[in-house]
């Protein structure tokens, strides 16, 4: 069987070389054959076969020119999706993306071209990153832009395209920026809000797997800050329509936290908009059976309780009760990937007093200390529970929940499993140390406690923190490292002798654990984004999508520490300050939050106002620029348009007097050929007539002869029988005498022998008689015979000379019919090269003419773009020497294959003659 591939792509060579008229339905073929999932091992099997660089090259130099643009963009899928030591050394060395991109660009009103394009640059950018930076290197990445804004409301277009530019993106800051140079954010929204319908979920997923690569950049937040585009305000409408969709929202979600990260006022808008409703809603939906959904919105949920009004709404909403049920259902060591960002939004809600009885309250102490009985592997994760349960301990209820659920012996097998882990081990420390103080807000927080009004009178005094969490005295928690600080709990009468002898022998911090980053870029995981299939036209349906398949490479989410944000002041709460002081500050973090978001609408209203006013003026502007620029164009176009119709009526006429003087030809053609024709039919019936008329002759004088030996014959019988007749009268005379002789000799004798004598006499007449007949009858026959012998004779002879002269004259009529045949080949040859001569010319000017057209539109294309403000008026298009030369040889060629026409007519009307 791999024979038979290597023989299949050896025959698909020598097509390519010999520019054979069935190379492309031997392409077809192949494709349909091998470039399916079910031929992959065979042709893996004979790889061999296809590391052929000369049939590689080949296909580069010729498959673009020879095969339509959609096969040629599927035979270059198959390369593509070929083992990676056969695809990137050929794509590397020997190129191919220039000419996929150029088909993609002649083609790019053809969604079925642009999609077959686009496909192969997605496998080769997810296989790749040199092949990444090649494609959005000079026009690719502007020409996949504009091709998604071609294609926006094409499904299948629009997916390949997005597919290609998700992975052109992967890591690829370059590109990422090339893609915002060329508007490319504006567009991909307009995609995103043309197609959030119900049938449109695949192109919806395809443009958030997009957007989850781009908002992880800091130009994209920056936009998003100066309302130049408002992600977070647009993309929860969208996302509610498909909360059921896990793919959808998984990727969906993680744009919303990368615009989130850094910005509280991305988080004041997305709870202004039911962010919180949101949130809620997935957890309910996906807490049980989704990982990949519910592990961004826990770490959404982290980050709307950053902000202290929050907080209480979302325990409000019943998230805590969600977060208990994801934690019990991902008790394994798999599960940490849900358990860490569900820990870190349990420790963001215990910040203040009645979130942290509810917690206690609702069974989450039991799971928080799951992962510390189970050791599980992350220090990470040890170290958020340690520090939600130092805030939990603030309520003397839970720290009795936490040694009831055994608390201390989780804290001590954590302490063991990471004893040379400083960074946990402290944390520990401070929570067992929690565990057996009474009033444990004032031991268990790293500073000293104030009274209320010193802690307000310190908020007061304190500039504005740049952070957007409220200080709890530990690192942030957005902190890329893995290495906390080291801290000594405060002294106490605990009696732990043997945690402080573990506090305080612990190790200096070590550098080797900073690749446990903390959010969004745990897992980066390659997945699969399906093409849609042909039915897409009639309405895509997530979940009815075909092979084959676009590997997507997963989105880059945003790794970084977060940014800090001075636009809220953090608040330092304190467990020992009074329920009225409490009430105050919270009174007054509440007027705050609404005096910001009060003033921060203003500020959109206005900022919006003028915006508005500026696009308005803008829109009149452009609209005026269009339309003069439509003018000059239009007016371009009239004159281009006089000129070709001028050109066209000059190539009219004069194909019209080319026809004419062509027809002219044919006719007096057909007239000499049916006057041959005639005068050959008419030689035909007189040679005819006299072969007729020959051979009634013949056969009289057959006749005539044979009549003539008849007579002959009968003469000579009526003579031989008169000579007998006269013989036998001589006899019988003589034996009369002779008789009478001897009568009278012997009378006596004679009367006395009489009788004997008359009777022998009577017996020898009779005998003579009878030899007489016999010998009248022999005479009569021989002669009948040698007559009959010699008109056979006679007759053969004249009926063979009559068919050897038939047979001449067939002959010499066969060679004259020949030499007409012949002469009559040979000039409607020749007309037929006149006309294959014509029409090659006429093709290699329509090629001449798309090629100049192709150029005239790229360069149109460059030159709309280089434009800002006015567009120059379109030059007018003058008739090349070219274009004039082309019709002179055609009429050339016309009155040349009228002259051999005549020239073949008359020489065969002279050889008939």
């Amino acid at each position: 069987m791999a024979s038979e591939v290597i023989q299949h792509a050896e025959r698909l060579k020598r097509l390519l070389n010999q520019d054979d008229g069935t190379l492309t339905n031997e392409v077809t073929n192949f494709l349909n054959k091998y470039a399916v999932p079910s031929a992959t091992p065979l042709v893996q099997a004979s790889s061999r076969a296809f590391n052929d660089t000369d049939l590689y090259e080949l296909l580069l130099d010729k498959g673009r020119d020879i095969l339509p643009a959609e096969l040629f963009s599927r035979f270059m899928m198959f390369y593509a999706t070929l083992d990676d030591t056969i695809t990137i050394p050929l794509f590397n060395e020997f190129g191919g993306i220039a000419e996929i991109l150029m088909t993609m660009d002649s083609k790019i009103d053809q969604p079925s071209v642009v999609a077959a394009g686009a496909q192969v640059l997605a496998v080769l950018a997810e296989r790749d990153v040199n092949l990444r930076t090649e494609i959005g290197a000079g026009d690719g990445m502007g020409l996949l832009v504009e091709a998604l804004e071609a294609h926006k409301d094409n499904p299948i277009s629009s997916v390949a395209l997005m597919a290609a530019l998700t992975n052109m993106m992967y890591n690829h800051f370059e590109n990422k920026g090339t893609f915002l140079q060329q508007n490319g954010l504006h567009i991909l929204m307009e995609v995103l809000t043309r197609n959030s319908v119900a049938d449109r979920a695949g192109v919806v997923t395809a443009a958030l797997c997009l957007l989850r690569n781009l908002t992880n950049l800091d130009q994209v937040r920056s936009m998003e800050a100066t309302k130049a585009v408002h992600l977070t305000r647009d993309l929860l409408p969208i996302l509610n329509k498909f909360v059921n969709n896990e793919r959808l929202i998984q990727h969906g979600a993680w744009s919303l936290l990368n615009l989130l990260h850094g910005s509280q006022q991305n988080k004041v808008i997305l709870t202004d908009r039911g962010g919180l409703e949101f949130v809620s809603k997935c957890l309910s939906i996906w807490k049980t059976t989704s990982v990949r959904v519910v592990e961004p919105i826990c770490l959404i949920v982290q980050q709307l309780a950053k902000l202290a009004i929050n907080r209480t709404a979302l325990v409000d909403k019943g998230v805590v009760a969600l977060l208990v049920s994801v934690m019990e259902n991902n008790r394994s060591s798999d599960g940490v990937v849900v358990l860490l960002p569900a820990a870190k939004s349990l420790y963001r809600l215990s910040f203040n007093a009645k979130n942290r009885k509810v917690i206690g309250a609702s069974g989450a102490i039991s799971h928080l200390l799951w992962p510390l009985n189970n050791a599980l592997a992350s220090p990470k994760l040890h170290r958020v529970i340690a520090r939600a349960l130092l805030k939990l301990c603030r309520e003397d209820e839970n720290k009795d929940v936490i040694r009831n659920e055994g608390g201390v012996g989780a804290i001590v097998t954590s302490m063991n499993y990471f004893r040379d882990n400083p960074s946990v081990t402290a944390l520990m420390v401070r929570a067992m140390n929690c565990l057996f103080v009474k009033d444990g807000g004032a031991s268990s927080s790293p500073v000293s406690a104030k009274p209320a009004s010193q802690a307000t009178a310190s908020q007061q005094q304190r500039p504005s923190s740049s952070s957007d969490s409220d200080s709890d005295g530990e690192s942030p928690e957005g902190s890329d490292s893995d290495t906390d600080s080291p801290r000594t709990p405060p002294d106490s009468a605990s009696g732990l002798d043997d945690l402080e002898k573990i506090a305080a022998n612990i190790m200096s911090p070590r550098s080797d654990e900073s690749d446990e980053t903390d959010g969004m870029d745990v897992n980066m995981l390659v997945e699969t984004l399906i093409a849609p299939s042909a039915d897409v036209a009639a309405g895509l349906k997530d979940d009815a999508l075909a092979k084959p398949a676009i590997t997507v490479v997963e989105t880059d989410n945003h790794a970084t520490r977060e940014h800090k944000d001075p636009a809220m002041p953090a608040v330092v709460e304190g467990d020992d300050e009074d329920e009225e002081a409490k009430k105050e500050r919270e009174r007054l973090e509440a007027e705050q939050a609404i005096a910001a978001a009060r003033a921060e609408a203003e500020a959109d209203f206005a900022a919006e106002q003028a915006r508005l006013k500026k696009e308005e003026e803008e829109a009149k502007r452009a609209a005026d620029e269009k339309k003069a620029k439509e003018e000059m164009e239009a007016l371009a176009r009239r004159e281009a348009d006089a000129l070709a119709q001028k050109q066209a009526d000059e190539k009219k006429r004069q194909e019209e007097e080319a026809a004419a003087a062509a027809a002219a030809a044919k006719k007096k053609a057909d007239e000499e050929a049916a006057a041959a024709a005639a005068r050959k039919k008419r030689e035909e019936e007189e040679a005819a007539a006299a072969a007729a008329k020959k051979k009634a002759d013949e056969e009289a004088a057959a006749a005539a002869a044979k009549k003539k030996a008849d007579e002959e014959a009968a003469a000579a019988a009526a003579k031989k029988k008169k000579a007998e007749e006269e013989a036998a009268a001589a006899a019988k005379k003589k034996a009369d005498e002779e008789a009478a002789a001897a009568a009278a000799a012997a009378k006596k004798k004679a009367e006395e022998d009489a009788a004997a004598a008359a009777a022998a006499k009577k017996k020898r007449g009779q005998e003579e008689a009878a030899a007489a007949a016999a010998a009248k009858k022999k005479a009569e026959e021989e002669a009948a015979r040698k007559a009959k012998e010699e008109a056979d004779r006679a007759a053969a002879a004249a009926k063979k000379d009559a068919e050897e002269k038939a047979a001449l004259e067939a002959k010499r009529r066969e060679e004259e019919q020949k030499a007409a045949d012949a002469a009559k080949a040979e000039a409607e040859r020749k007309a037929a090269e006149a006309k294959k001569a014509e029409e090659a010319k006429r093709q290699k000017e329509e090629e001449d003419k798309k090629a100049k057209e192709e150029a005239e539109l790229r360069k149109r294309r460059a030159d709309a773009k280089a434009a800002s403000s006015a567009s120059k008026p379109t030059p007018t298009p003058t008739p090349t020497p070219a274009a004039t030369s082309s019709v002179g040889m055609k009429t050339v060629v016309v009155a040349v294959g009228a002259a051999v026409l005549a020239v073949g007519t008359w020489f065969l009307t002279t050889w008939n003659k």
